[in-house]
Formats: structure tokens, C-alpha cells, sequence
């Protein structure tokens, strides 16, 4: 394994873990009967994930890929934003 290929492989497990934190806050939420709404955790979440993509993309090489994901992170960060101000 060379070291370009590592980075991206241990971005996909940062990926795994912000999915496995998305279903444990939406079921804490589902208990506790409070704090963020379901959307508002997946914008916020999703945000942080497409930083990571953009990372992931950049890694590999692919600016057109890393555009595209820093485009979604821009638009999650937004819906994340407006969900709030609400």
C-alpha cells in the first residue's frame, strides 16, 4: 500500500464512523424526545462529510470531484444555517 492510497482508505472509515454517529443521534433524539430534528443532524452531518469527499477527491488527484463535493459541502452548511435560524 503506498501512502496515496491510505489517506483516501482512512477517509472511507471517517465516513463510516459519521454514518454510525448519524443513526446513534437520530435514535438519541428518538429517546430524549428533544434537541436537533432530524434534518438539522443530517445537514450538519452532511457538511462534515462532504469536506471529507473533497478531501478524499483532492487525495486522488480528481480537482473536478473535489469541486463538485466542496459545491455540496457549501449547500449542507446553508441548509444546516436555515435549519438553525428557524
Amino acid at each position: 500500500m503506498t501512502f496515496a492510497f491510505e489517506l483516501p482508505t482512512l477517509i472511507d472509515v471517517v465516513l463510516a464512523i459519521v454514518a454510525v454517529e448519524f443513526v446513534a443521534l437520530a435514535l438519541l433524539r428518538r429517546r430524549l424526545a428533544g434537541g436537533l430534528t432530524i434534518p438539522q443532524i443530517a445537514a450538519n452531518l452532511a457538511a462534515g462529510a462532504c469536506l471529507l469527499m473533497v478531501a478524499r477527491a483532492g487525495l486522488r488527484g480528481n480537482e473536478t470531484e473535489a469541486l463538485m463535493w466542496l459545491a455540496a459541502a457549501g449547500l449542507a452548511h446553508v441548509l444546516d444555517l436555515a435549519g438553525r435560524l428557524r
